[in-house]
């Protein structure tokens, strides 16, 4: 699939370049950044070999972090059959833990849903936990384990290295579909609370949902009376993941950052973690249980 460029808030999302060699260099030939790939950590020599191959590849993108120039990995996208692709990607280990792969991926997927494609898919090694887990927070699902069933390496005696693999997919419908709807609903909700909106608020949570905030425990007909004096200037919501699913509830979690208007409610300023839980009425879903930390 052919991508040309993505924008997110920290990155960009281009084409390899010539001036990406130094970069490209710096996490392919660190033995970390690479434990998990199908190769050995590349010499400058390789590098460049590997840079002019995505130079003419439209499998390949380079991720840019806006602030310093810097290209901190790559992202992989392949077609495969019957309308679905391949995600693939490596990030310098120096940048790992900031959220970056996260935001990438997000805006890549985004992008190839909207593009009609039915299914992205993506392998993984079972000991490569920080990478399962990041397909999980994007929504994807293991689907399979294969044992024993590729091998990169052989060792001393020329025995092959043989791996299992995790396979993972996400749904353009409808499991694509729940995962957009209910990262959209959360922000109906907080709009709702916002604009101290009681009505609105209720079409989105249940009111007889569990809602467990600062400690304090209501149903949801009762914050919805609450909400009318709710003091919210501001919120920005981040780190959505899905951590369970099934036919009828999905649970996420994230983090939401939230500023007020009036001094006095500096309680209800800061970074919080919400738990929620949406049960599926009809095509909707409706919250059944949240809860902040």
């Amino acid at each position: 699939m052919k991508i040309e460029r993505i924008e997110t808030e920290r990155l960009i999302l281009r084409k390899f370049e010539e001036r990406d060699l130094q970069d490209l260099y710096e996490y392919l030939s660190d033995k970390e950044t690479v434990a998990f790939e199908p190769y050995d950590p590349m010499s400058y020599e390789e590098a460049t070999n590997c840079l002019a191959e995505r130079m003419e590849s439209d499998e390949f993108l380079a991720v840019e972090e806006k602030m310093g120039g810097k290209v901190i990995g790559n992202i992989y996208i392949g077609d495969r059959y019957a309308e679905s692709v391949e995600i693939g990607y490596v990030f310098n280990r120096k940048f790992w833990k900031k959220g970056y792969a996260y935001e990438a991926c997000s805006s890549v997927c985004e992008y190839v849903f909207r593009q009609r494609v039915h299914r992205i898919e993506a392998n993984c090694d079972p000991l490569n936990e920080a990478s399962w887990k990041l397909l999980e927070r994007l929504g994807f699902l293991r689907e399979g384990f294969l044992q024993k069933d590729i091998y990169f390496r052989k060792d001393e005696k020329g025995r092959p290295i043989w791996k299992d693999t995790y396979i993972y997919s996400r749904l353009n419908a409808p499991a694509g579909r729940d995962f957009e709807e209910i990262r959209e609903r959360e922000i109906q909700m907080w709009e709702a609370a916002k604009n101290r909106d009681k009505e609105a608020f209720l079409k989105v949570v249940s009111k007889d949902a569990v809602m467990v905030c600062g400690g304090y425990r209501c149903t949801g007909a009762e914050y919805a009376r609450i909400i009318e004096e709710f003091d919210c200037k501001e919120y920005r919501i981040s780190d959505f993941e899905v951590v369970a699913r099934d036919p009828e509830f999905i649970q996420v979690h994230y983090q939401i950052t939230t500023s007020v208007n009036e001094e006095a409610n500096q309680d209800l300023a800061g970074t919080f973690h919400i738990t929620t839980t949406w049960k599926r009425y009809g095509e909707k879903f409706k919250v059944v249980f949240n809860m902040d930390r």
